[in-house]
């Protein structure tokens, strides 16, 4: 997981204002500060993330565990970062493969 974080911190340059959280070993949520909804982020995202006691056999469900609005998987890279810039949570779990999803910000 950290080889996968650290390919998106390097891709968009280092920037001091991305945020990342790690809920467990094998999962994490990344943004941007001041772009994303911080009340929203906490209890749609981060807070079900945290309660949540199916991560270790997850396989790729996003909706079953996540309370936002909308959770779109995504595998590229590219494009997760495209979202993030556009004021998206990234989430990732790692069970069997490393899930990838953005939950959009006009869902907030």
């Amino acid at each position: 997981m950290q080889n996968f974080k650290n390919m998106i911190t390097q891709k968009m340059g280092n920037p001091a204002d991305l945020i990342t959280r790690d809920i467990s070993e094998n999962c994490f949520v990344m943004f941007i500060k001041n772009m994303t909804d911080r009340r929203y982020t906490a209890e749609g995202i981060i807070l079900p993330l945290m309660e949540s006691d199916s991560l270790d056999s997850f396989k790729g469900e996003f909706e079953k565990i996540l309370t936002c609005a909308a959770v779109i998987s995504e595998d590229n890279i590219d494009t997760l970062i495209t979202m993030l810039l556009r004021g998206s949570v990234i989430v990732a779990i790692k069970s069997d493969r490393i899930y990838t999803a953005f939950c959009p910000a006009d869902t907030f």
